[in-house]
């Protein structure tokens, strides 16, 4: 059994892509990506007990958290003390929490349920949100990370989508090249984002998303948006903390 986790927008769902359209093109001889809703439902599958797919289970939940509201997210919290294997994958605190922040504050109501109006106000400005959100990227790393068997960083496969071969290889054992390069192609940003558009799921895996789920994926595209401040701001905590941000 796998984990596959990271912090929310750091390639977690490109990953799963990886790993389940190698499957799907030695099962199915498959010639397109799977779609959002054949990702989803292997996700269920193995959650449920299948043994068909590889035992990769995924999770944003951090090693260090166990107590958590609901029966499934318990489960999934629980997970790590049934094995030992895990795929981290790693993406600057930057470009997350830009990613994240359009990632949530596009959703319809994806506070109200949990934050009172003056908060909320606070988490719909870059500002207060990355304030609030950045502790949460920071505990998942350094909870988690320190215990990855194959770390997956986000910078480094979007230069060299090749490094997959090393994720395919940790849970396949030996890969067929020629697959694999199929697989890594299949997958790209370009191929799932069309994907998206052509299955009516631009959304992706998210609900009541307004957006492209593969919305940009470029590296740097914080220096667009965050000024200098912000950027101190971050790279100091992660500096307190021992993480490097690049």
């Amino acid at each position: 059994m796998i984990i596959l986790t990271g912090h929310p927008k750091t390639g977690n769902t490109w990953c799963r892509f990886i790993i389940f359209n190698y499957f799907n093109i030695l099962k199915n001889n498959a010639s397109k990506t799977l779609t959002y809703d054949e990702l989803i439902n292997i996700d269920n599958e193995l959650w449920n007990g299948s043994p068909e797919y590889p035992q990769v289970f995924f999770t944003h939940v951090p090693k260090n958290r166990r107590i958590l509201k609901g029966k499934d997210w318990s489960k999934k919290g629980d997970i790590y003390k049934k094995t030992s294997k895990i795929i981290y994958v790693l993406r600057n605190p930057f470009d997350t929490m830009i990613s994240y922040f359009y990632y949530l504050n596009n959703r319809d109501h994806p506070f109200n349920d949990i934050y009172e109006s003056k908060k909320l106000k606070e988490l719909q400005t870059l500002d207060g949100f990355i304030h609030h959100f950045l502790p949460q990227y920071i505990n998942h790393v350094k909870s988690t990370l320190p215990y990855a068997n194959v770390i997956v960083k986000y910078e480094q496969v979007k230069e060299d989508p090749d490094f997959f071969f090393n994720v395919l290889k940790f849970v396949y054992g030996q890969v067929d090249e020629k697959i694999a390069r199929k697989t890594i192609d299949m997958s790209s940003f370009d191929s799932i984002k069309q994907m998206g558009i052509t299955t009516g799921r631009t959304g992706g895996l998210a609900s009541s998303f307004r957006d492209h789920f593969t919305r940009d994926g470029r590296v740097g595209q914080y220096k667009e948006v965050m000024n200098e401040k912000l950027i101190n701001y971050i790279q100091n905590e992660c500096d307190k903390n021992g993480i490097k941000t690049m």
